[in-house]
């Protein structure tokens, strides 16, 4: 099944209610099977938040995209 392919997301924008949920446990190092637990929503789910995360901020990991966003401000 091929994988699809999302618009970019605009620099700037800020973070959805669902993304700060899933930032605030991934900065503090929760593996994204555990996350979704919590969230009550499926492991690839979270993955594709933090994905949309990095690629907004520039950032090549979910551990650079916590740094940056610690950086902002972002309290987890």
């Amino acid at each position: 099944m091929p994988s699809r392919v999302r618009a970019p997301i605009p620099e700037g924008t800020p973070l959805t209610k669902r993304e700060e949920e899933v930032m605030r446990f991934a900065c503090k190092g929760v593996p994204s099977r555990e996350i979704a637990g919590y969230l009550g929503i499926k492991r690839g789910t979270v993955e594709r938040h933090v994905e949309r995360i990095c690629v907004r901020l520039g950032a090549d990991s979910r551990t650079e995209a916590a740094y940056l966003l610690g950086r902002a401000g972002f309290e987890a």
